[in-house]
């Protein structure tokens, strides 16, 4: 392989509202290192991709988008996937989310065999097993012989798929191990989160109502997984403990509806506020006492790192991933909406527990700071491509 192949990585998401995913591998094309040459490649094309252009114009990276409109459209895509890769040439290709780790895979031989091109795959797995049906098991199973490595991203979602799990703290692990899954900690950019709410707070820009009541905030896509049903049937026990409080339900998805009707019957739509989707939630979260996520499976959510990083008090579910943060009374079992409401009523009314819960935080949240792990990511990067140059801090 030419040296100048060697240090060619394409990322492939794919976007839309996979905003975690997106948002995971624009912060790593951010930090692309010096003589790389990236590519970042949506499968949908994302509402937002002239400003990741943007945010990206300072680094070696194009970005682009397939057009993908559903899986009957995969031919086409898979197609212009290859006229990609012939004009690219990557050494890496790293896809997040099944429908982006298929077009990798399944075009990973078609690569070799029509266009004499052969690179390194790499799935990321960021959702619990629990998640998937028969089928997409049986995909994933399938699927997953095409890959060279897989990089999941909490312990709790590698033992899910694979019964153990790896922390990789450096990325020469990969040459020195026949092991091929590991675990690779979902990240956030700690400090950039941080000077975000300082600025907002200074603005004194509240984006909600009346700051004296005591606002809770779940930032989560309205789908079955993430329990808002249950987070509903908490606050409805909460409020008829805790009079001051209120619900910023930042989001959108096939559900919302139905929980808004939810909301009504419950008799707490005026303390519920359904925000829709916020492309940045930070100066929601920068206003909110507490944060909750009520999920029934998880991998490592991201909006759970955000909050934490952002010394929000959190209250959320004993799921797969999320334990890999949180423990104590912060953490309740899924679907019990007793426990739930007690966890939070004790973060709102009993601030030592508050303040005890932040300080537990910030013991682990640097464990998930973006710049280490995108050390560390680039490092497997140049492990798969075969130049071995590890990564200096």
């Amino acid at each position: 392989m030419a040296r100048t192949e060697r240090h060619r990585v394409l990322w492939v998401v794919q976007g839309s509202d996979w905003i975690g995913e997106q948002t995971e591998f624009v912060h790593l094309a951010k930090r692309l290192p010096e003589g790389w040459i990236g590519c970042l490649v949506f499968l949908r094309k994302p509402d937002n991709l002239d400003a990741i252009q943007q945010v990206v114009a300072h680094r070696n990276v194009t970005v682009t988008s397939l057009g993908m409109r559903g899986y009957r459209t995969l031919p086409v895509v898979l197609l212009r996937f290859l006229r990609l890769i012939r004009r690219f040439r990557p050494a890496v290709v790293h896809s997040h989310h099944p429908p982006a780790n298929l077009v990798n895979g399944w075009s990973k031989p078609l690569a070799a065999a029509f266009l004499s091109h052969r690179y390194r795959t790499l799935f990321g797995y960021r959702n619990s097993a629990e998640g998937l049906r028969f089928r997409g098991r049986f995909l994933e199973r399938l699927n997953r012989q095409l890959a060279d490595q897989v990089i999941c991203s909490s312990p709790g979602v590698e033992r899910s798929f694979f019964g153990d799990s790896h922390l990789l703290s450096d990325g020469t692990e990969v040459r020195q191990s026949r092991r091929k899954h590991w675990t690779l900690f979902n990240a956030v950019d700690v400090d950039g989160l941080r000077r975000q709410r300082d600025g907002v707070l200074e603005s004194g820009r509240d984006p909600k109502t009346d700051g004296a009541v005591r606002r809770i905030i779940s930032v989560a896509a309205f789908k079955e997984q993430k329990g808002h049903r249950t987070l509903l049937t908490a606050f409805q026990r909460l409020c008829e403990r805790v009079s001051a409080v209120e619900l910023v339900l930042v989001g959108d998805g096939p559900l919302r509806g139905e929980m808004e009707q939810l909301a009504e019957s419950l008799g707490i739509a005026q303390r519920c506020f359904f925000c829709g989707h916020q492309r940045d939630p930070v100066p929601w979260l920068a206003h909110a006492d507490l944060f909750v996520l009520a999920s029934y499976w998880e991998g490592l959510p991201k909006a759970l790192l955000e909050a934490m990083a952002l010394d929000l008090p959190c209250v959320a579910t004993r799921v797969e991933g999320v334990e890999d943060v949180l423990d104590g009374d912060s953490l309740v079992a899924p679907w019990d909406s007793a426990a739930l409401a007690d966890a939070l009523e004790t973060q709102l009314v009993d601030p030592e527990a508050a303040r005890a819960r932040v300080e537990a935080q910030r013991a682990v949240i640097e464990r998930f700071n973006i710049d280490s792990t995108a050390m560390v990511a680039f490092d497997v990067y140049r492990e798969l491509s075969g130049s071995g140059t590890k990564m200096r801090g």
